[in-house]
């Protein structure tokens, strides 16, 4: 969390609403809410009646792999960098 001002948002995922408290900002809020909205919609339209709690759980394995991911491609690339032989300007 970030300095800024604490705010309450509502936000709605896979058709209900929620009450959020954050010092990201709203945009970082609807931002974040519409990717799991979006993501759940695309889970939900492949498993034709699947449950909203198997959606979800769906959605969050599925953001949790991409972080991984994510988290995995970043420490490659500091390696390289910390790796890598500093380069004379002249």
């Amino acid at each position: 969390m970030s300095d800024q001002k604490v705010e309450r948002y509502t936000v709605e995922v896979f058709g209900e609403s929620y009450s959020l408290v954050s010092d990201e900002g709203e945009d970082s809020v609807v931002q974040a809410a519409h990717q799991v909205d979006t993501l759940m919609q695309e889970i939900s339209e492949k498993l034709h009646g699947a449950s909203t709690k198997r959606v979800a759980v769906l959605a969050a394995l599925t953001l949790a792999h991409r972080l991984t991911a994510q988290d995995r491609r970043l420490q490659r690339l500091c390696s390289i960098v910390s790796n890598s032989s500093p380069v004379a300007y002249q």
